[in-house]
């Protein structure tokens, strides 16, 4: 009789066991395939020059491609911007920058050679411990803190979409930070024309 149980304590120890629920807080998995489109809050730094950064990243990290259109936004001067296409397997990366109000390309194609090796942006955030959970407006967000490379960042995810960012601080150094406010991440791969080389990049350089 003692022995049946002990055996039937131990079976119900074991039941409990398995069936315990996750951690509450577990780290964010975010795809390194995704279209995005951002605001970034002032950079933190020592510079008085007061800009903010606005625009859309997309990438496909199976096919080893990514895209940016990015527009520096300053107090006092023209509004910059930056067309990037990056296609690491042909280790070839084409850049328009101009300057004004349209975000259309302009101006000269330039091509450069890059590593041949994609990075990956969201690697770091898997193994990133929880840190606190504030609110922005009426979303619920789980702050984890995490290394990448040698600087400590953060990402903020939505309570309501776990494996989305809601936000991410990314360091360049000791005094230069950006965090991005993401108004849109779709984890899926973006349209394969998103990284076509413009006309005005396949002449000879």
């Amino acid at each position: 009789m003692e022995l049946s149980l002990f055996l039937l304590v131990s079976a119900a120890i074991v039941l409990v066991s398995q069936g315990q629920p996750p951690p509450p807080h577990p780290p964010p998995i975010i795809s390194e395939t995704f279209s995005s489109g951002f605001r970034t809050k002032e950079p933190e730094s020592s510079s008085d020059e007061e800009f903010y950064y606005t625009g859309e990243i997309k990438t496909n990290f199976e096919e080893q491609k990514y895209f940016s259109l990015i527009t520096t936004v300053f107090e006092d001067m023209p509004k910059r911007h930056e067309w990037r296409l990056e296609l690491y397997e042909r280790k070839e990366t084409y850049i328009f920058e101009w300057e004004g109000n349209s975000t259309k390309p302009s101006g000269i194609c330039k091509k450069q050679s890059n590593s041949g090796v994609m990075s990956p942006r969201f690697s770091w955030t898997k193994n990133a411990t929880y840190s606190e959970t504030k609110m922005y407006g009426d979303r619920k967000v789980d702050i984890f803190t995490g290394w990448f490379n040698t600087t400590k960042d953060n990402i903020g995810v939505d309570q309501e979409k776990k494996n989305i960012p809601f936000f991410a601080t990314m360091h360049f150094d000791s005094e230069f930070y950006i965090t991005y406010y993401y108004h849109d991440f779709d984890p899926t791969p973006p349209p394969s024309n998103t990284f076509t080389i413009p006309e005005e990049c396949q002449r000879k350089f």
